[in-house]
């Protein structure tokens, strides 16, 4: 998916009420932040996991058919660029099936990572976001 014409690593989150950039990537597309008039209270699936949301962005999004501008809470996620909901999903038309590892619009396949292209493009972000550069 491409969230401000940059390729995104995204997770399709159906437990998921809110759709999320992570402040990096929102710096790293240029996308405008601006600060809520009310901070949101936002709660994981783990037992004390809470936090605000003081942060918004909107910005244009593709993906296969879809093509739009989105709004995104700006939440520090760990590992992913964002986090796609079940609003997205349904604003959308878009159908996960586990069982055949695919994601569907409007019932027509869309493009997705293996596992192993996941992990890849997960281990090269890492790498690079805690490599320094080396100072003479």
């Amino acid at each position: 998916m491409m969230i401000n014409r940059l390729d995104a690593i995204v997770i399709f989150d159906t437990g998921s009420t809110s759709d999320a950039v992570s402040p990096e990537f929102a710096q790293v597309v240029n996308m405008k932040i601006h600060s809520l008039d009310e901070q949101l209270g936002i709660q994981l699936g783990c037992k004390g996991s809470k936090s605000k949301i003081v942060f918004g962005t909107s910005g244009p999004v593709q993906y296969s058919s879809i093509v739009g501008t989105h709004y995104f809470d700006v939440v520090n996620i760990d590992q992913f660029d964002a986090i796609i909901s079940m609003g997205f999903m349904h604003k959308f038309g878009i159908t996960l099936e586990p069982k055949h590892d695919s994601i569907l619009i409007s019932g027509i396949p869309a493009p997705t990572l293996s596992e192993g292209e996941e992990t890849a493009k997960l281990v090269c972000r890492h790498w690079l976001q805690h490599t320094q550069p080396i100072s003479h």
